[in-house]
């Protein structure tokens, strides 16, 4: 019997089974790093109330939030009032409240205002029906407009980089600028709702003639021309997913405007990149389709 190939062979494979227990646990030990995907929206700007008279309840009772991972339901709302002052404003859906991102309910220097609610995953399935409810009081009510949007990789611990509102009951053809800026990570996706009026009552609503830079791709136009003080919605989504601070200034057709103007930077989820070899995390590899990996201390590439 020859024993030292015996012995021979049981080293080679005592030396393999080490090397393959270091080679284990350096890759079970390899850091993961944090990676950023970019904000989808499944659905469309859809609109849900275009009244003369304010929401009072349910404004779609069967309203089904499109289907997705780590989802936020935006409601995007314009709300004119026949005479200047403030208002106010709730809104559920399936009996869970919305928080509001940015708003001017309390201004009482004109009569357009604008808000952005938000509802995140955890308030979208514990809602007890399909209820979408909004309320509004303040005033006689001269117009509103009441659009939902669900966007899908979003970040569920904060929701959003920035949220702005503007209101103006100054007269000129100046829409904004936001003080202070609203501030835009890579990969968040911003989205602005605007509500423009006349100063005065008469028939010609107002309308954006110059939209600022990354604003320009059309969205939601709608406007009332009836008389009184005129309404003209916009919701548009910011076309650029580069990092920014933007101001949105933007130039309307007519100095005799008033304008309310608010938007917020949806920030994206965080995912975990390591290598892809670990079975026992929930990291995917470096360079997978659709992640970006963000080196230390640096934005997403």
């Amino acid at each position: 019997m020859n024993f030292g190939n015996i012995f021979s062979k049981k080293s080679f494979f005592s030396h393999l089974l080490i090397a393959f227990i270091v080679t284990a646990l350096v890759l079970a030990a390899a850091p993961v790093s944090p990676a950023f995907a970019a904000v989808s929206q499944p659905s469309a700007w859809t609109s849900q109330y275009a009244n003369a008279a304010y929401p009072a309840g349910a404004v779609n009772s069967n309203f089904t939030v499109t289907a997705g991972a780590n989802r936020l339901l935006v409601v995007a709302i314009a709300s004119t009032r026949t005479t200047v002052g403030s208002q106010t404003i709730s809104v559920t859906y399936g009996g869970q409240p919305l928080t509001l991102a940015a708003g001017d309910g309390a201004s009482t220097t004109t009569w357009n205002h604008s808000y952005l609610y938000y509802l995140k995953e955890s308030g979208i399935q514990a809602a007890s029906s399909t209820s979408l409810d909004v309320i509004i009081s303040g005033g006689a009510s001269y117009y509103n407009w009441v659009y939902t949007a669900v966007f899908t990789n979003v970040d569920q611990t904060t929701p959003f980089t920035s949220a702005r509102n503007y209101n103006s009951g100054t007269a000129n053809t100046t829409v904004g600028p936001f003080s202070p800026t609203l501030t835009i990570a890579t990969n968040d996706q911003a989205i602005e709702i605007v509500n423009l009026a006349s100063s005065t009552t008469g028939t010609s609503a107002r309308r954006i003639r110059t939209w600022a830079t990354g604003w320009t791709t059309a969205g939601v136009d709608q406007n009332i021309v009836t008389s009184g003080p005129t309404a003209r919605l916009y919701i548009r989504n910011r076309n650029i997913l580069t990092a920014a601070n933007d101001g949105s200034q933007h130039t309307a057709n007519n100095t005799a405007t008033w304008d309310s103007m608010t938007a917020m930077s949806i920030k994206s989820a965080v995912t975990n990149v390591g290598d892809g070899s670990n079975p026992t995390d929930k990291s995917v590899a470096a360079g997978s389709a659709g992640i970006n990996q963000c080196p230390p201390g640096g934005d997403a590439t």
